[in-house]
């Protein structure tokens, strides 16, 4: 490769960011025989949606995001943009490499196999890229039902087939068939192999097409309105969501067969209400305007939507009798403490279950908690039990288990979109283990 180590390096470098990129984004579990994501298609875009990060202490998941971008709110972890610019830069060295004539000219067998390994690299990222912003777009829309953001998903979907297509075809050229039993359980493994687990994704998008086309109300019957609950939000944003968004009440969606007039209704410290005009940008879905004055301080927050017809108005949230039942959510000008400490375990007296309790502290309040867990031995699939949270914030849960034991972690959620992970994997083991008897 005369001349062209260091570009080669540089390329090596960049290429070789996508699969622990992958792993720490979308994980299929903390360990080694349940995620390999230079093979996997990690599964469909629902899978995608509930599937935790790595760490949630320092990366919001996928589902996360989803909220996140409705609702405004802020937090100091990491989100998509990271991963997916990762694999943005990966694709456009593949398709740099496809466009030139380095392939043809290769200086040696070592430099033809490194152009190989970069290409098909950048089409795994590529596919990745591909699959978290479909499944960001499903998720909006079904809180949104946006059909403009289904429409997208679709759209990226066909688009992350075509990437592990190509990924198929240059490994295809460049490896025989395998044996990957560890994790795939397939004696001849190919890329190829894994296309038409991909039916799948368009499979959810055709019943959701087929869902909205029923819950589009008909001719007569009683308008529909909903939207993404916030809890809480934060008053200094530094990302372009947040910016963008720049408040709780920023997405409503009316579904009618008249025009609404739609407006957004907030107060602080039981002040007046102040209305904001909400505009629509697609069927059904209504945002706040570009020049909308929306100003509000850090304390607590009241807000509801109203969609006018003529002299009738329906509300969300609304009371029994459909009187507006304003939300409470919290503005805050910090990131609130979120950690998670006394974590212990024991056997029930049958030995045939796992309990787990644990002490949360939220500055911003608990959202949710959960625990992680796989039972042996190591081949068995990770899995996630919920756990109750008392007021006194110890959360307790458990989990099955037999005489071969198990390893588990836990995990929750604020109100202020932050989550936090135990036993921590940058101090530890990132589980604890229970052992056979």
């Amino acid at each position: 490769m005369p001349g062209r180590g260091e570009e080669m390096y540089r390329d090596v470098v960049r290429s070789s960011q996508v699969v622990p990129w992958i792993y720490n984004y979308h994980c299929m579990g903390p360990d080694s025989r349940n995620m390999s994501p230079e093979f996997e298609w990690g599964g469909d875009l629902d899978y995608f949606l509930t599937e935790q990060a790595l760490d949630p202490t320092v990366i919001r998941g996928i589902g996360e995001m989803v909220n996140y971008r409705l609702t405004g709110g802020g937090s100091a972890r990491a989100g998509a943009e990271i991963p997916l610019a990762k694999f943005d830069s990966a694709l456009a060295l593949a398709e740099q490499i496809e466009q030139s004539d380095a392939r043809s000219k290769p200086g040696a067998k070592e430099e033809a196999c490194i152009l190989e390994d970069s290409m098909a690299l950048g089409h795994l990222g590529g596919y990745y890229a591909d699959k978290i912003r479909a499944a960001i777009a499903l998720g909006i829309y079904r809180k949104t039902m946006d059909r403009s953001q289904l429409d997208t998903a679709a759209d990226l979907t066909a688009s992350a087939i075509g990437q592990w297509t190509k990924l198929a075809e240059i490994n295809g050229q460049h490896y025989k068939p395998f044996q990957a039993r560890l994790r795939m359980g397939d004696k001849d493994y190919t890329w190829a192999t894994q296309l038409p687990k991909m039916e799948a994704d368009r499979r959810l998008i055709a019943q959701a097409k087929q869902q909205f086309d029923e819950w589009i109300p008909k001719a007569g019957e009683r308008a529909k309105i909903s939207a993404v609950p916030t809890h809480t939000v934060r008053l200094a944003g530094k990302g372009p969501e947040e910016m963008r968004l720049g408040a709780p009440f920023s997405t409503v969606t009316v579904a009618t067969t008249e025009k609404p007039t739609v407006t957004a209704w907030y107060r602080q410290t039981a002040g007046d209400w102040v209305s904001v005009p909400m505009a629509t940008g697609s069927p059904c879905v209504y945002t706040l305007q570009a020049n909308a004055n929306v100003k509000y301080t850090a304390g607590p927050l009241d807000y509801y939507f109203e969609a006018k017809f003529g002299d009738k108005s329906v509300f969300w949230p609304a009371d029994p009798e459909g009187n507006p039942a304003p939300i409470t959510c919290t503005v805050i000008d910090h990131v609130p403490a979120l950690s998670i400490s006394d974590l212990t375990w024991k056997l029930n007296d049958k030995k045939d279950r796992v309990q787990v309790e644990y002490r949360i502290q939220a500055e911003a309040g608990i959202m949710s908690a959960h625990i992680k867990y796989k039972t042996l031995p190591s081949t068995s699939s990770w899995q996630v039990a919920d756990a109750t949270v008392g007021a006194d914030g110890i959360a307790r849960g458990e989990f099955p288990v037999t005489s071969i034991g198990a390893v588990f972690c836990v995990y929750a959620y604020d109100r202020a979109a932050g989550g936090v992970t135990y036993p921590s994997f940058l101090e530890e083991t990132p589980y604890r283990l229970v052992p056979a008897w």
